[in-house]
């Protein structure tokens, strides 16, 4: 559906979900005190991702193509130009 309202110039709003439901946590391993000569890594990728892209509104469904903001009524106070030069709403008029 998102594909098809991209390609459509059309804005999909958000539904927030209302929480409640349970899901299974991280593996997690607790670590051994001591001295590590070698690198340690942790992983935490599949939260980071998803928080990223909320925190800076750069989710593929929220991008407005060239000219799209006029195209669809929107003024200079309701969309964000990102540093790489990309267009989104503000999650306020979503």
């Amino acid at each position: 559906m998102a594909v098809n309202a991209m390609q459509e110039d059309l804005l999909l709003p958000v539904v927030k979900s209302e929480g409640g439901e349970d899901f299974e946590g991280a593996t997690v391993i607790e670590p051994l005190k001591g001295y590590y000569d070698v690198p340690i890594a942790t992983l935490d990728f599949s939260s980071l991702y998803p928080s990223i892209m909320i925190a800076h509104n750069l989710c593929y469904t929220t991008l407005l193509p060239p000219g799209g903001p006029q195209k669809h009524g929107l003024g200079p106070e309701d969309f964000i130009r990102t540093p790489t030069g990309q267009l989104g709403p503000y999650w306020s008029i979503l």
